[in-house]
């Protein structure tokens, strides 16, 4: 597959990949919030486990396409995307506001709800919208350093990254340096032609068996710790919080290899793939608050870890469907309604001298590597 993209066109092999994960992120918080495996032993530990324990490797891999892409981009304006990106975080928090406190009421501020308006998979954002910002300088670094030295910058911050998913030190800062370490990394893959992944080879079926084997091995270990008598369940759930933790160092080159696969898939461009794709992002930022309208009528208030087998596979996949379906009406509804609005305000905010002058430096900062 050629390095280089067409501006405006969607490939479909990675925007399958999106689809993929994104089954995998909602699932994620419902088996959190309902306590599946973060509770004393059920009976569903295990498929909850079995149905989501790819998901932080699948936020590894949207940051990898995230990354990918911006590696390549030239001469585009950064603060356009950075505020284009940033009208969507502030339509869809205004939206998750409204609907949540809609339910809940404006006066309660109980940590349930707080946790859904201010936690969860919103931490993908900041980071992001700060990469928005500081990639032009990041690729500067990237294409002028030697690739020794470029592959000690990654060794630096993947030590970094591995202690803060050792002793679970989750703040902002944190994030940050992930999406930087995966933007360094997918920058070292990128020189040296995605040839290895640690010590294997790049080729897709290795990388599949590399896969497979941390996700059963994730799952079989994490079931098995929960089981009665094994150990104390506090400690067992401290370390399922790091193995399924977004600083697990496994998570993060499970997701490094599942992009490195999908790169490697040749697929026809679909529509279908591309449109249902274009609605992942707000099914991203929109599913914990389909997950507090759920609660709020008590479908799986809390008690979902005991429902039987089918019944639980049932809500599982209902929810699911549930997040995607509004993803599609909002994201919709937004590309007809708000967009077109939106964008004449932020192309008018792009015209301004200061902006004007910032996009210049960008530019000189593109111009040396």
């Amino acid at each position: 597959m050629s390095e280089q993209t067409v501006v405006g066109q969607r490939q479909s092999n990675f925007e399958l990949l999106r689809i993929l994960m994104m089954c995998t992120i909602p699932v994620y918080h419902l088996m959190v919030y309902n306590g599946v495996y973060f509770s004393p032993y059920n009976e569903n530990v295990g498929l909850g486990l079995f149905f989501s324990a790819l998901t932080i490797a699948g936020d590894y891999a949207y940051i990898a396409l995230s990354a990918y892409f911006l590696l390549d981009t030239k001469g585009r304006p950064v603060i356009y995307k950075f505020l284009s990106f940033g009208a969507i975080v502030l339509t869809l928090y205004a939206i998750k506001m409204a609907v949540l406190r809609g339910l809940y009421g404006y006066q309660e501020g109980n940590y349930f709800l707080e946790d859904f308006l201010v936690k969860g998979s919103w931490w993908f954002v900041y980071g992001y919208l700060a990469l928005l910002l500081v990639y032009p300088v990041l690729n500067r670094v990237i294409f002028s350093v030697s690739v020794k030295k470029l592959r000690g910058i990654c060794i630096g911050l993947g030590i970094l990254f591995t202690v803060n998913g050792i002793f679970g030190n989750v703040w902002l800062g944190n994030d940050f340096l992930a999406f930087v370490f995966t933007y360094f990394y997918l920058g070292y893959q990128k020189r040296t032609g995605f040839q290895r992944l640690l010590w294997m080879r790049g080729d897709k079926k290795w990388l599949a068996l590399f896969v497979g084997i941390c996700y059963i091995g994730t799952v079989a270990v994490s079931w098995y710790m929960k089981l009665p008598g094994v150990m104390e369940d506090a400690l067992a759930c401290e370390i399922i919080r790091r193995l399924l933790g977004k600083y697990c160092i496994i998570q993060f080159f499970m997701g490094i290899a599942l992009f490195m696969i999908f790169r490697q898939i040749k697929m026809k461009s679909s529509r279908a793939v591309n449109a249902l794709a274009k609605s992942t992002v707000f099914v991203f930022l929109l599913h914990e608050t389909v997950l507090g309208v759920f609660w709020h009528f008590d479908k799986i208030n809390g008690l979902l870890r005991f429902f039987p087998h089918l019944q639980f596979i049932v809500w599982t996949a209902v929810y699911l469907l549930a997040c995607f379906l509004v993803g599609l009406i909002v994201q919709k509804m937004y590309a007809i309604c708000l967009e077109p609005c939106y964008d004449k305000v932020i192309r008018r905010i792009c015209a301004w001298k200061i902006v004007g002058e910032l996009e210049k430096k960008y530019r000189k900062l593109e111009a040396k590597h």
